[in-house]
C-alpha cells in the first residue's frame, strides 16, 4: 500500500520534534545559520533533507535574514536534474525550513580529502554535469555565488546534484519585480566562499555570472588534484586576489592531459571579459573527449521535451484528492509549476515510493489534463458545462434562463426580481425542477449583487434598533433584570440612586451585609466586622471604601446625576473640580 498507518512512522523513525508532515531526525551538517537534518514524511513515508535555518542566528547577518525566503523561490525556477529538488517551506515563530530531496550517494568532498584526485575521466563527467546546470541557471536568470566540493553531492545513480542556494540570486532582469532593476549591469554583493570566489567578486566590482565558470574551474582543479589552485599564507584576502590577477596559480600536474590543462587554464581567467560563458565552455573539446558526452550535454533539451509529454501518476492524484482531500486542481497547478507546498511535496513523494513498488503506474499527460481543465472551465462559463459522470447536465441550460430571465425582470424601485419561474421549468421533473431551484438559491445566495427573487412577506424583514440590536424575541447578555425594558429606560433606572434601597452592584459586596459562612447572624445594624476585628459603631461604611467605590462608579458609567456627560476637556476639568467637591462635602457630613 501507498498509504501506511501513521503511527507506525514515529515508531519506525527516531526523532525529537515533528514540524508539519515532517518529522526531524538525526543531523546531517551544520552552518553558521542553519543546519541539516533527516526527515521522514509520515504520509509516505519517504525520507527527506530538512534544512532549519534560525532565525535569530540570521538576523545578526542583515543580508541573510533579508533574503531567507529568497532559497526556496531560486530552487523554484532552478528546477533541474542536477540541482537539489525542493519539495516544500514551512515557517515558524523561531526557525525557517526547507524540504529538498535527501540525496543517497554521498558528498563530493569526502571522495577528494585525503585523495591525490580523482581519474580525468570521472572529472570529465562530473564538471559537464556541473555545466549542463549552471547553463539551465543562467538561463533562467539565476547566480548561483557559492559553487565549491562541499556543494556537490551524489545521487543513487553517482550523478551530481547542486546544494546550498542561500547565497545565490536572480540576475537584474530576471527576478520577481524585473522592472525594479531592469537598469542594473550586474550584481555588486560579496559573499561566497574566498578560495573558490572570481576576482571580480573579490574586488567588490560589479559581476555576472561568469563568476560561477570560475568557481566551476576551481572545483575542476581540485577534484584532479585534491588541493585548491590558489592558496596564501597566512591567509589575506589582498593577498589571495593579488595572485589571482597575477596567474600565480599552483602547478598543473603534468600527468593531466593537454586538454584538460587547457580546460582549466580557460576558466580561470581573470580577465572577465576574456573568460568564457558556460554556453561556450561547455563545447570544450576535453569535454568532447567523454564518449556519452551528446547525452550528458543534452538534458537541457530533455527537459524541455519532458515537460512537454510529461505524464502523471494517476493513482497518486487520486488518493490525493479523495483519501487526502486535496483540490485536484491545486495538485495539477503544484505540479506543473513545480511549486513548493503541502501538495507537490505528497506528489512527488508518494510517486517516488510507487515507482520503488516496482508496479506499472496508471499515467495521463499532462497537457491534456490541463487543456480538459481549460475546455470544462469555458464550458461552465456559458452554462454547457458536463458532470463528472458523463452525462448531460439537465439543469444547466434552466439555470441559464432562470439568471437571463432572474436579470432582466429587476425591478429599480423595489430592489427585488419580481420575475417567476418560466414555464420550461415548470414541464421537468420533480426531481429536476429541485436541482434547477437549489442551484438558483445557491447561485443568489453566493453572489453579493444580487438579490433576493422574491422578498418573504410572511416574515417581516428585521430593521436594527438605534442602539444597534436587532428587536428579536431572545434572553438578553444581562440576565433577567430588565428583559422587556428599553435600554435607555434600564439605564436611567440604574443610574438612578434616589432610592433608599438601591446599592449598586459593585458595591453591594461592600454595603450590603452578607451572612457569613456558616449561617453565623449578621449584626441587626448591618456593620460588618473591619479585617481587624472591629466594626464601626454607627454602622456606616467607611468613607475610604465608599470614596474609592464612587471613584469606579465614575470611571466606569462616567457622569450621573447634575453632572451631564462630555467629551471636552474643559468639560472634563469643571467634572472633575465637581467631583471633588462632592467627596469633600461627603468627608465633612462623616
Amino acid at each position: 500500500m501507498i498509504l501506511e498507518n501513521q503511527k507506525t512512522n514515529q515508531i519506525d523513525f527516531p526523532h525529537y520534534k515533528r514540524v508539519g508532515d515532517y518529522l526531524l531526525g538525526e543531523k546531517l551538517g551544520e552552518g553558521s545559520f542553519a543546519k541539516v537534518r533527516v526527515g521522514l514524511h509520515v504520509i509516505s513515508r519517504e525520507k527527506v533533507a530538512v534544512k532549519i535555518i534560525n532565525k535569530e542566528k540570521a538576523r545578526k547577518d542583515p543580508y541573510v535574514y533579508k533574503n531567507l525566503r529568497r532559497e526556496g523561490r531560486l530552487l523554484q525556477r532552478g528546477h533541474h536534474k542536477h540541482v537539489i529538488t525542493i519539495y516544500d517551506t514551512l515557517e515558524t515563530e523561531n526557525n525557517y525550513y526547507l524540504i529538498t530531496d535527501l540525496v543517497s550517494g554521498g558528498e563530493m568532498i569526502d571522495m577528494v580529502e585525503g585523495s591525490r584526485g580523482l581519474p580525468e575521466s570521472q572529472v570529465r563527467k562530473y564538471i559537464t554535469q556541473i555545466l549542463t546546470a549552471l547553463q539551465h541557471l543562467h538561463q533562467n536568470g539565476l547566480v548561483h555565488r557559492d559553487l565549491k566540493v562541499e556543494n556537490l553531492l551524489l545521487d543513487e545513480d553517482g550523478d551530481i546534484k547542486i546544494i546550498d542556494f542561500g547565497l545565490s540570486n536572480f540576475m537584474p532582469g530576471f527576478g520577481e519585480n524585473p522592472e525594479v532593476d531592469s537598469d542594473k549591469t550586474g550584481l555588486t554583493t560579496q559573499c561566497g566562499s574566498p578560495a573558490y570566489a572570481a576576482p571580480e567578486l573579490l574586488a567588490k566590482r560589479v559581476y555576472g555570472n561568469k563568476v560561477d565558470v570560475w568557481s566551476c574551474g576551481v572545483v575542476t582543479y581540485a577534484l584532479l588534484t585534491g588541493r585548491l589552485p590558489y592558496t596564501v599564507e597566512p591567509f589575506k584576502i589582498s593577498a589571495l586576489y593579488k595572485k589571482m590577477m597575477n596567474g600565480e596559480m599552483n602547478p598543473i600536474p603534468s600527468t593531466l592531459s593537454k586538454n584538460c590543462r587547457d580546460f582549466i587554464l580557460k576558466v580561470l581567467t581573470p580577465n572577465p571579459d576574456k573568460r568564457p560563458t558556460v554556453d561556450e565552455i561547455i563545447e570544450h573539446k576535453w569535454l568532447k573527449e567523454s564518449l556519452d558526452y551528446s547525452y550528458l550535454v543534452g538534458v537541457n533539451e530533455r527537459i524541455i521535451e519532458d515537460e512537454e509529454s510529461r505524464t502523471l501518476n494517476s493513482d497518486v492524484i487520486r488518493i490525493l484528492t479523495t483519501s487526502l482531500g486535496f483540490n485536484f486542481s491545486e495538485v495539477i497547478s503544484s505540479v506543473q509549476k513545480h511549486r513548493p507546498s503541502r501538495c507537490f511535496a505528497t506528489y512527488e513523494l508518494l510517486n517516488k515510493k510507487y515507482l520503488k513498488s516496482k508496479s506499472q503506474p496508471k499515467t495521463v499527460s499532462l497537457k491534456e489534463v490541463r487543456r480538459e481543465m481549460e475546455r470544462s472551465k469555458n464550458a461552465v462559463a456559458i452554462g454547457n458545462s458536463e458532470s463528472d459522470s458523463g452525462f448531460e447536465n439537465k439543469s444547466s441550460s434552466s439555470e441559464t434562463e432562470l439568471n437571463k430571465n432572474g436579470k432582466s425582470g429587476q425591478s429599480a424601485q423595489t430592489g427585488y426580481q419580481t420575475s417567476t419561474l418560466p414555464r420550461a421549468t415548470m414541464t421537468q421533473t420533480p426531481t429536476q425542477n429541485a436541482h434547477a431551484t437549489t442551484k438558483l438559491t445557491n447561485l443568489t445566495r453566493h453572489n453579493s449583487q444580487t438579490l433576493p427573487t422574491k422578498p418573504n412577506v410572511n416574515k417581516p424583514l428585521r430593521l436594527p434598533r438605534i442602539d444597534g440590536s436587532l428587536d428579536r424575541s431572545r434572553k438578553p447578555r444581562f440576565g433577567s433584570i430588565g428583559r422587556n425594558e428599553d435600554l435607555d429606560r434600564l439605564r436611567e433606572n440604574y443610574d438612578d440612586v434616589t432610592g433608599g434601597d438601591f446599592v449598586r452592584p459593585m458595591m453591594r459586596n461592600k454595603f450590603t451585609p452578607t451572612p457569613p459562612p456558616g449561617g453565623a447572624s449578621v449584626p441587626a445594624n448591618g456593620s460588618r466586622p473591619a479585617r481587624d476585628g472591629s466594626t464601626n459603631r454607627d454602622g456606616k461604611p467607611r468613607f475610604q471604601t465608599d470614596v474609592k467605590a464612587l471613584i469606579r462608579t465614575y470611571k466606569k458609567f462616567g457622569a450621573t446625576g447634575g453632572i451631564p456627560k462630555r467629551n471636552s476637556l474643559l468639560d472634563r476639568t469643571e467634572r472633575r473640580s465637581r467631583v471633588v467637591s462632592l467627596l469633600k462635602e461627603a468627608q465633612n457630613l462623616n
